[in-house]
């Protein structure tokens, strides 16, 4: 499913009760329903059911969860550089009647790099911890036919989470906001027209990199026993990028929001605290 990046949430009380530890491993099924658009700025929509096997790993050094692969390089005190991975979708289906009539169709992509991590507070569960992350990452376009390059982007944003149990609940909240950036390959991918694709209402253009928009959302989850479920946004707003005058762009904002339902059906003996949910 796309990526639900979190974002702000302010003004959650702090519960300070001890998340239940949870398998170090688990595998299991998952039903996602997810509302998004073909790319940030269409005002094309589509509706994504996804029946898919989940995998999650809670180890110390690498973390399998729903935010992607995340594998400690370096921890020294409050600063942490992390190796984070993340896929999303390709556009929801053929381009007839969207802004993209007759142009190729945008390839499902794929994120690696490294993130420069700051943590505010403690990483201790039961209580709010607020930190700094600055992502940057390498982007790749890719099916079984083909691939190609996208280019690189950075989202420096601060980030709030919470786990604590409620009776036989685990639950957890996420959130955060920041700013987008991006070199001119990644703004090209999804928002030039080459002259072969020009027409009278769709001129030629050519985008450039820089400032990618503003970035806000949260995530909330619950689990308990076999079964979990959780719910979650992001809303980007466009104004000020550098892009914003392509005729591909539509709307001065775009949302994603999507739904899980999870079942867990082997997992590890072995025990551990942290995250709730994938």
């Amino acid at each position: 499913m796309k990526k639900l990046v979190v974002a702000t949430l302010l003004g959650c009380a702090s519960i300070a009760a001890q998340a239940d530890p949870r398998p170090l491993w688990e595998f299991g099924m998952s039903v996602s329903l997810l509302e998004h658009p073909d790319y940030r700025g269409s005002s094309h929509y589509g509706f994504t059911p996804l029946p898919l096997p989940y995998f999650v790993y809670r180890g110390d050094k690498l973390r399998v969860t729903r935010d992607g692969v995340r594998a400690q390089l370096v921890q020294r005190q409050r600063w942490h550089v992390d190796l984070s991975a993340a896929a999303s979708l390709p556009n929801s289906g053929k381009n007839e009647g969207t802004a993209r009539e007759g142009m190729p169709r945008l390839l499902p992509t794929f994120e690696v790099g490294p993130s420069l991590d700051y943590w505010i507070t403690d990483d201790t569960p039961g209580q709010i911890q607020w930190r700094v992350r600055v992502p940057v990452r390498a982007v790749a376009g890719f099916n079984i036919k083909r691939s190609r390059r996208v280019g690189f982007l950075a989202y420096p944003h601060l980030q709030a989470n919470e786990v604590f149990t409620r009776g036989h609940w685990n639950l957890q909240w996420s959130a955060g906001a920041g700013a987008l950036w991006a070199e001119h390959d990644y703004h090209e991918y999804f928002y030039n027209v080459e002259p072969q694709y020009a027409t009278q209402t769709r001129p030629e253009y050519h985008a450039r990199g820089g400032y990618s928009g503003a970035r806000a959302g949260a995530f909330f989850s619950a689990s308990r026993g076999r079964f979990g479920f959780g719910a979650g946004f992001t809303d980007d707003w466009l104004d000020g990028a550098v892009f914003r005058d392509s005729p591909l762009v539509e709307r001065r904002n775009s949302i994603v929001a999507g739904v899980y339902v999870v079942y867990r059906i082997f997992g590890s003996k072995e025990m551990v605290g942290g995250e709730v949910m994938p």
